[in-house]
């Protein structure tokens, strides 16, 4: 129904593909996001490592052998972690940026043939208005709102948005170190269904 801004959308993977192959690399470096902290993990506790074990480091003020356990516990969970969720937050950090740039670049299009039209429908001409929709277009592809309702969209497609109603009430059971072993993904599995659902 909006073939122009499915076009944007296409166009704007070349333009965001900078960014988010550096948000992926930096996920996949730091173990962290460069935006946001939602990821597929329903836990944010990571627990190989030395806050896990209750250990602690030298700037910590743990003696040497606690702080060569820190180590120990902090390295081996950098490894273990190497062969999956690393790699699965690279590419989530990846697929938000892109997705994020492509839903800011729909949505200033958007507003950008909204202006052009008013413009038109004002009295203005073709030059006018083309002018007024370009100015409104770079706005909106500056505006923070855009970026917020981008973001939004991006955790939407990687279905890391929040779960509403009694399937968020139940979030904090499913993440439960005892329901984990039995159910380690319980958001995004539910999201994916909502989603074909809709």
């Amino acid at each position: 129904g909006r073939p122009k801004e499915a076009l944007a959308m296409i166009s704007a993977q070349g333009k965001y593909f900078g960014q988010a192959a550096r948000a992926g690399f930096h996920a996949l470096k730091h173990e962290r996001s460069l935006t946001d902290e939602t990821t597929r993990l329903d836990v944010d506790m990571r627990a190989v490592s030395r806050q896990g074990a209750g250990l602690r480091n030298r700037e910590e003020g743990g003696n040497t052998m606690e702080s060569a356990a820190a180590s120990f516990f902090d390295g081996f969970g950098v490894l273990m972690r190497m062969q999956g969720f690393r790699p699965m937050l690279a590419m989530d950090e990846f697929s938000k940026a892109m997705a994020r740039g492509m839903q800011i670049e729909a949505l200033s299009t958007r507003a950008s043939t909204e202006a052009y039209r008013a413009a038109r429908q004002a009295g203005k001409n073709k030059a006018d208005a083309k002018q007024e929709a370009d100015a409104v277009y770079l706005k909106s592809l500056h505006d923070e709102n855009v970026f917020e309702e981008g973001s939004e969209f991006a955790r939407m497609v990687t279905f890391q948005d929040d779960l509403p109603g009694l399937l968020g009430d139940i979030s904090g059971f499913m993440s439960h170190p005892l329901i984990k072993i039995w159910v380690p993904f319980y958001k995004t599995p539910t999201q994916v269904m909502r989603r074909i659902t809709e």
